[in-house]
């Protein structure tokens, strides 16, 4: 995309000439309520800036900046964000972008996965679970409500930190 743009960019045009660098975007399997974000470029490949208008369709999905200009032979970067609110869905959605010389859409797609649910294998019987200072995590069989089931210890004297999830 890079050395492409820088290319278009060196034959400039007459009037703003904004240019799409994507045409889709899927962004894979993500948990619930776990935003994941790409991006994608446009150029101005003209004498004079361009206005641009986003809208976007689709749940989950957001774009930013949504409105504005590019200035002659200068490209912006446009961060697209999915955040899934439910599990096991499949969500597509569209991108248009509207410009002074038409409109571009880019095609959007991903889909959500529950988060792991570990109770069943706690609630079974007398697990125990712990790893070394790489990746100090630990899972006991007490679930119970109110109480933790994982948590996180770093040891004294480095920092500690100890975070709880029911």
């Amino acid at each position: 995309q890079e050395c492409f743009a820088s290319t278009l960019l060196t034959h400039q045009t007459q009037g703003a000439d904004l240019i799409v660098f994507a045409e889709s975007i899927d962004f894979g399997e993500l948990y619930v309520n776990y935003p994941i974000s790409s991006t994608f470029k446009v150029a101005n490949i003209g004498d004079t800036a361009g206005d641009y208008v986003i809208d976007v369709e689709g749940e989950g999905f957001t774009v930013t900046p949504n409105v504005g200009s590019i200035e002659p032979l200068a490209i912006e970067t446009f961060t697209v964000t999915f955040n899934a609110p439910e599990a096991n869905m499949e969500y597509e959605g569209i991108i248009t972008i509207v410009t002074d010389n038409g409109d571009t859409l880019v095609q959007l797609q991903g889909s959500s996965i529950p988060y792991p649910d570990y109770s069943s294998i706690v609630l079974s019987g007398n697990i125990s679970f712990s790893t070394g200072m790489e990746y100090p995590f630990a899972i006991d069989n007490s679930l119970v409500e109110g109480k933790s089931v994982a948590k996180m210890t770093i040891p004294v004297g480095v920092r500690t930190y100890t975070p709880s999830y029911l």
